[in-house]
């Protein structure tokens, strides 16, 4: 059985700027696309479901897609695929400036094999996310728009050294803007829908801090979403 899923609520919100002057600074998120599938069958099948939704809601401002589900979806990277990661990814090394100043910056770097290893990780969910954003560029046809990447339907912490790599894959070898993505929801340590239970100093500031920073390189924001706290 395939699940699709799509809110029945909007999420209102002060518009942080990028609309026309003659809009009123506020907008509505069609808050949110998520893509499952367990073979390629029933993900085309929620891609399709997916843009469905993302039509009828052509007139939203913001568009949230979680694509969390495909991580390690199987996936065989072809040579050609293979080249468009390993000269943007591999063998770098990556250095970002911290959000808050006078704090030390971070700095990533993967080698050939790790560089591969994420790539089939986030392959599929990254395409998705590209095909979807794509979509969105189509249906506002000119009209400017935010997209938000959810993260956090995964059992885990988002990695930053994971963060980082899935904005490089999404914007240097997926070819998103410069500036496409407005804001991202990872992982940041929350157990939907309850308090927090882990150590606040010692891992969800260093979390929030390091995603925080990952993101704004990116020239986007972090969003932490209504059940993560």
């Amino acid at each position: 059985q395939v699940v699709h899923s799509w809110s029945a609520y909007t999420n209102a919100y002060a518009s942080l700027g990028g609309y026309a002057a003659s809009v009123q600074p506020i907008g509505a998120d069609a808050d949110h696309a998520i893509i499952v599938g367990y073979d390629e069958e029933s993900l085309q099948k929620s891609i399709a479901f997916n843009k469905l939704a993302m039509t009828e809601a052509r007139d939203y401002t913001k568009f949230t897609v979680d694509t969390s589900h495909l991580f390690n979806f199987p996936v065989t990277l072809s040579a050609a695929d293979e080249k468009r990661v390993l000269p943007a990814c591999a063998g770098k090394r990556f250095t970002i400036a911290n959000i808050l100043p006078g704090r030390p910056g971070y700095t990533f770097r993967y080698s050939h094999d790790d560089a591969l290893r994420m790539a089939r990780t986030y392959w599929i969910a990254a395409c998705v996310h590209k095909d979807l954003y794509d979509h969105a560029v189509a249906l506002c046809d000119g009209r400017p728009f935010d997209y938000e990447l959810s993260l956090d339907e995964t059992p885990q912490n988002t990695p930053p050294a994971d963060l980082f790599f899935y904005m490089l894959l999404l914007h240097e070898v997926m070819g998103l803007p410069s500036g496409g993505i407005a804001s991202a929801g990872p992982n940041i340590g929350f157990t939907k829908r309850h308090d927090y239970e882990g150590d606040v100093q010692r891992t969800l500031w260093p979390q929030v801090n390091a995603c925080a920073s990952i993101l704004q390189h990116f020239g986007a924001m972090l969003s932490v979403h209504s059940a993560d706290g």
